[in-house]
């Protein structure tokens, strides 16, 4: 992996299509965006279901399965997560034993979704 990019500071309402501007900053339509925000600790914009899923994975230090995340790395994301839907409840043991279908202690991307 190379040095990570600046964030364009405009995400997601970026106007620019100069090739150079997209080489030099990273939009959240990258592949290393989530990376780049990593880096410099920021919070993404997600585009899609799977970036978002993509982002409580690399998040979790305690899974060495990628694929995957725990209760507590989704714990951490959660209130992003209520932020960006509606009455989405508090991550209880319920809702986490209604996302855990197989009942593993893990969600992957089909539980989530």
């Amino acid at each position: 992996d190379g040095p990570t990019r600046p964030l364009c500071k405009f995400g997601t309402k970026c106007y620019r299509r100069n090739p150079e501007h997209l080489k030099e900053q990273a939009h959240p339509w990258d592949p290393d965006y989530l990376a780049c925000c990593a880096a410099c600790n920021h919070s993404p914009e997600f585009v899609s279901i799977r970036m978002l899923f993509e982002w409580i994975e690399s998040r979790d230090e305690t899974s060495a399965e990628r694929g995957r995340c725990t209760r507590e790395s989704m714990q951490q994301v959660w209130p992003e997560i209520q932020k960006l839907g509606q009455d989405v409840p508090a991550l209880d043991d319920e809702l986490w034993q209604t996302l855990d279908d197989d009942g593993n202690g893990f969600i992957n991307f089909g539980e989530f979704a």
